[in-house]
């Protein structure tokens, strides 16, 4: 293992006491092992000028990674000691200044902790490296023919008083160096910019624990943005972070303009950048999950086609209360109550699933909203969450296709042996109150007021008139044309001072030529039992009964007649 030689090998006690630092101050326990630039070989001036001159010292230059010299090194470790030595800038500086200043060094086990120049003290890094406040190119400094003054051309006295630096500046020598300012600068030039940062005592100036200053930025600017990014939507976050950006780098240069404070720019300005990215990315992601959690709750009550409009247009969507025109639709299957008596748990719950599953996605397919299910009975919204203008068209057309389908329910369960099923759908359209409606921590999307009390009334009179489909007055002016109806009869509903005229729905489209006919005799019937005309009204009832003989609202009128005829009301 080589061993680092003595420096008394190397130089003599003149030369060593003039190029090592005259002080040297440990704040704890000495050791070798420092962060400092060290040195395996010492290469001594020439014996001519070494005898003559008052002090000596190092101008050896460390270039940064991109060949770039920022830093002049203003100690350097060498041999077994180790001995300190100083800098030639250093060392001119020391006997250029009248009454010679002492050179002093500060260690501790961490690095350099201080140089100075007699009071002055020059800012270093723990490796002992003072950051060069460059002035521009060579041409900030005077720079003087070496021939000419070996020939005498320069005027008496011109460097009086001056601090004279001599070395090479043509490029021929290979003294030419990398600066932030030039490609080409001489390295005699940067040996100059540092004896004016010094004379002028105008440093630029680092933290002393540049990491840790480093971290306090990065960790001051990441929580500013995470507590404002989120708050703000996605274009007033780009501001913010832009603004911030540039905020940084202002303060950045008021710092280094008048402070002479060195602050890192790159990494600051890239974790604004990287904060601001992924915070955008996490809301990003955040608002595709809640899109996922939408499409999810509503699919299942709703048509896929609703949902994605939902998604693309989440504006429409009004969940917290509103006043809204819609059609409400009720269901229910006629004598489930008889039938849950008789039948299993489990056979129960395949009745249910065979009856809801169809006719929830006739519902949905329609652009119906299941709003509830109780037991065996659905409600259902035409016109909520989403507008639809033809609610109440969409709300007869789910109710017949509901009916067509149990009837081949109805088929397929006697078939299999199973009880044979009816039942009852009611419609009304009006303005209702809609929204998610509960408490705080439990609530449910719904529709309230007293239209949605009609339709659920209008679905129990089927019971009463042996119809399968009631539609209230509203609804059939808004289908009217388009939908075969027949006038039931008038009732009062709780809450309303007038009778209501009601309507069973029979199908779409204009009717076939015998139920035409079967129509109109209905419909004169009705007349004439509204006039009172018993007699004759039982005739016409009869005759349509002819045609549908199982048709139970003519048996139930034909019957009423044949009573108040016997017994007027």
């Amino acid at each position: 293992m080589a061993v680092a030689p003595k420096i008394g090998e190397v130089m003599g006690p003149r030369a060593i006491k003039a190029s090592t630092y005259n002080l040297v101050r440990w704040l704890d326990q000495p050791t070798t092992r420092l962060p400092l630039l060290g040195a395996r070989e010492v290469e001594v001036n020439l014996p001519q000028l070494t005898e003559v001159a008052a002090g000596g010292g190092y101008f050896n230059m460390v270039p940064d990674p991109d060949g770039t010299v920022r830093w002049t090194p203003l100690a350097i470790a060498f041999g077994r000691g180790p001995d300190f030595f100083a800098p030639m800038t250093l060392v001119t500086l020391q006997h250029a200044v009248p009454g010679k200043l002492n050179t002093m060094i500060t260690l501790s086990q961490l690095g350099v902790e201080q140089v100075r120049l007699g009071p002055m003290e020059i800012p270093v890094d723990r490796f002992g490296r003072m950051f060069i406040n460059y002035r521009g190119g060579l041409e900030r400094f005077a720079t003087v023919s070496a021939l000419a003054v070996m020939e005498g051309r320069l005027p008496a006295g011109a460097l009086k008083d001056k601090v004279v630096l001599v070395g090479a500046t043509a490029p021929g020598i290979y003294d030419l160096r990398v600066t932030p300012f030039s490609e080409n600068f001489p390295g005699i030039a940067i040996q100059a910019t540092v004896v004016d940062n010094i004379l002028r005592g105008d440093f630029i100036r680092l933290p002393r624990y540049p990491f840790l200053t480093n971290l306090g930025l990065i960790l001051g600017l990441a929580l500013i943005l995470g507590v404002v990014l989120p708050r703000l939507s996605a274009l007033k976050a780009l501001l913010f972070a832009l603004v911030l950006q540039g905020g940084y780098l202002l303060g950045n240069f008021l710092a280094f303009a008048y402070g002479g404070v060195h602050l890192e720019v790159l990494y600051p300005l890239f974790q604004v950048a990287g904060v601001y990215t992924g915070i955008t990315l996490h809301r990003f992601l955040a608002e595709e999950r809640e899109r996922l959690r939408i499409r999810k709750a509503f699919e299942s009550y709703v048509a896929p086609s609703v949902v994605q409009q939902i998604i693309r247009h989440p504006e429409l969507l009004r969940l917290y209360g509103e006043r809204r025109h819609l059609s409400i639709l009720f269901s229910d299957i006629r004598g489930f109550t008889d039938l849950s008596e008789t039948l299993e748990p489990e056979a129960l719950r395949e009745v249910l699933h065979d009856f809801l599953d169809p006719m929830s996605e006739i519902i949905v397919d329609q652009g119906g909203t299941i709003d509830k299910y109780m037991g065996d009975a659905i409600m259902a919204l035409f016109g909520a969450p989403l507008d639809l203008p033809d609610h109440a068209g969409q709300a007869c057309r789910a109710a017949l296709q509901m009916s067509r389908a149990l009837r081949e329910l109805d088929r397929r369960w006697v078939e299999e042996g199973r009880p044979s099923l009816r039942m009852g759908i009611g419609i009304n359209s009006g303005p209702v109150a809609v929204g998610n409606m509960g408490s705080s921590r439990l609530f449910d999307y719904t529709a309230i007021g007293d239209n949605v009390n009609l339709a659920s009334r209008l679905e129990g009179l089927n019971k009463y008139y042996g119809t399968e489909i009631l539609i209230s007055a509203t609804t059939a002016e808004l289908v009217e044309g388009r939908f075969i109806l027949r006038e039931v009869d008038l009732v009062r509903v709780k809450g309303k001072k007038r009778p209501i005229v009601i309507y069973e729905l029979l199908g779409e489209g204009a009717p076939a030529e015998d139920l035409a006919q079967f129509l109109e005799l209905y419909g004169a019937a009705l007349a004439r039992f509204r006039e009172r005309e018993w007699s004759r009204a039982a005739e016409s009832f009869k005759a349509a009964k002819r045609l549908r003989p199982h048709d139970h609202l003519c048996g139930y009128y034909l019957h009423l007649a044949r009573k108040f005829l016997d017994t007027p009301p």
